[in-house]
């Protein structure tokens, strides 16, 4: 299983797009919890209506998984989303 520290590690692999930089550098990166198999990744997109939402968690779901355990891109939301039920 992967440690915080080297998911974090491996989301610096990921680029936004548009702006070209990390999701790291870009403070984007708002939780990583490892628990049970799974790596669950909380990403805070940079505008709500983001065109590459998609592109972005499929990216951050092959960093997740790159050293082991199950990612989750449940937490690639909109600003302000964050206390949002799902979907909504």
């Amino acid at each position: 299983m992967p440690t915080n520290e080297q998911v974090i590690e491996q989301l610096r692999k990921v680029q936004d797009p548009e702006l070209r930089r990390n999701l790291v550098t870009l403070n984007m990166v708002k939780d990583v919890v490892v628990s049970k198999g799974k790596v669950h990744v909380h990403v805070e997109l940079t505008t709500p209506a983001c065109p590459l939402k998609d592109r972005i968690a499929q990216d951050v779901r092959a960093a997740g998984g790159a050293r082991g355990g199950r990612a989750s891109d449940r937490g690639v939301q909109r600003p302000g989303a964050r206390n949002q039920p799902r979907g909504g």
